[in-house]
């Protein structure tokens, strides 16, 4: 028994479907206000609920029987676990930051020994040298203890 062809007046088309446009290989038409269509699958369709059930999404519109989920205005807040003790507060805390710390740059003075004795040797030298990488707010000075 031979197959029977769905396909319509329209073809595969959907009612409200634009036509597809032309393949590479077809000559192409000039376009004019009369026929112009925007390209193929550019256009999609809005999906609409609660519009019966024929519609695939009707009564519940998707959200399911009863629930919080299913109620109008539902929004979980952010890490919310269904009443399970959230994984933030599960986590220990773990040290501290001060808001008023300094940040120090140590320098031995058997390093300051590259600078000529007529040359100052304070912060600004040693921010242009390696011996401090970035300039901190202050600088310390340590002697080699014997």
């Amino acid at each position: 028994m031979a197959k029977k062809s769905s396909s319509g007046p329209r073809g595969t088309r959907k009612r409200g479907q634009h036509k597809p446009a032309t393949p590479a290989g077809k000559p192409r038409r000039t376009f004019t206000l009369s026929n112009l269509q925007p390209p193929a699958g550019s256009r999609k369709r809005k999906v609409r609920v609660g519009r019966g059930i024929g519609s695939k999404l009707g009564k519940t519109s998707g959200s399911g029987n009863k629930g919080q989920k299913s109620r109008r205005g539902y929004s979980r807040r952010r890490g919310f676990e269904g009443g399970q003790m959230p994984l933030h507060r599960r986590m220990p805390k773990r040290g501290f930051h001060n808001p008023f710390g300094v940040t120090y740059s140590v320098v031995n003075l058997a390093e300051l020994n590259v600078f000529r004795l007529a040359r100052q040797s304070h912060r600004s030298c040693c921010a242009r040298t390696v011996l401090c990488a970035a300039p901190p707010t202050r600088s310390r000075f340590l002697a080699m203890a014997s």
